[in-house]
C-alpha cells in the first residue's frame, strides 16, 4: 500500500512536471509568433510558490501557483499566453522599477490597463479574446487624451478623475490578470539595478530586432513598438 507522503510527493512531481510543460510550450507558442521578443519570454526563472493564488514576477523569477497554471491551461492555451505575455511586458516597460512611492491600488491599474491595450491590439489568434464593452469605454476614453498608452499616462489621468468603487471593482474584474505583490518586496538596490539594466538591454535590442523585421511587427503591434520606443527614449510628455 501505498503510503499518503509517498502519493502527495508522486501528485507533486507530476504536477511540477505538467506545470514545466505548459510553459515551455507557452513560451515556444510565443517565440513562433514574436521572435523579437525571444529574450524577454526566456529571461524570468520559473518558480512555484504558495505566496500567491495566481502569478506574478519581481523582474527575476516568473512566479506562479501550480493549480492555477494547471486550471488556467484547462481553460484554453489562450489564457495562458496572455497571462505569460501580460507578466514579461510589465517587466520590459519598467512597471516594476516606477512603483515606489506611487498609489499602490493606481499604478497596478495604470500597468494593467496599458498591457491590455497593446495585447488587445495584437492581431494573432493565440492572443486573441476580444475585448468586453468596459474595456472598450476605458480604451475610448483614455484614446481622447493620449495616442500612445503608458502608467505614468494613464495613472495621472486615474489620479485626476473620480472613480466611484463600483467603477473600481469594474476596472479590476476588466483588467486585473496578475499578482503585483511581488514588485513591491524590498530589495538589495544593486538587485534593483541589475533588474533595470536587464530589462532595459532587452527592450534596446528588442526595438533594433523589431525595426529590422519591419512591417511584419507593425502588423504584430504597432501599440507594443512604440511603448518600447517612449520607454527607451526615456523621455515622457505627461
Amino acid at each position: 500500500m501505498i503510503s499518503p507522503k509517498l502519493r502527495q510527493a508522486e501528485y507533486e512531481l507530476e504536477r511540477n512536471s505538467i506545470c514545466g510543460q505548459i510553459l515551455a510550450d507557452t513560451r515556444r507558442e510565443l517565440y513562433l509568433h514574436l521572435p523579437y521578443m525571444d529574450m524577454a519570454l526566456s529571461v524570468l526563472h520559473p518558480e512555484q510558490t504558495g505566496a500567491t493564488q495566481t502569478f506574478g514576477s519581481d523582474g527575476f523569477h516568473l512566479y506562479y501557483h501550480p493549480d492555477f497554471l494547471i486550471r488556467m491551461y484547462k481553460r484554453g492555451k489562450i489564457a495562458v499566453n496572455r497571462g505569460l505575455l501580460h507578466t514579461i511586458l510589465h517587466c520590459l516597460l519598467g512597471h516594476l522599477d516606477k512603483a515606489a512611492g506611487k498609489d499602490e491600488r493606481l499604478w497596478d491599474i495604470a500597468c494593467d490597463v496599458v498591457v491590455e491595450q497593446i495585447l488587445d491590439e495584437m492581431p494573432l489568434r493565440c492572443l486573441r479574446i476580444p475585448p468586453n464593452a468596459e474595456k472598450k469605454n476605458w480604451y475610448y476614453r483614455l484614446k481622447q487624451e493620449f495616442s500612445v498608452f503608458t502608467a505614468e499616462r494613464v495613472y495621472r489621468y486615474l489620479q485626476e478623475t473620480t472613480l466611484t468603487e463600483r467603477t473600481w471593482q469594474q476596472l479590476m474584474a476588466a483588467f486585473l490578470v496578475d499578482d503585483h505583490q511581488f514588485w513591491y518586496q524590498e530589495q538589495e538596490p544593486r538587485a534593483q539595478q541589475t533588474r533595470q539594466q536587464r530589462w532595459e538591454d532587452i527592450r534596446n535590442r528588442m526595438q533594433t530586432e523589431m525595426e529590422t523585421f519591419g512591417r511584419e511587427a507593425d502588423d504584430h503591434s504597432e501599440s507594443l513598438r512604440e511603448a518600447v520606443r517612449v520607454k527607451n527614449r526615456r523621455r515622457y510628455d505627461f
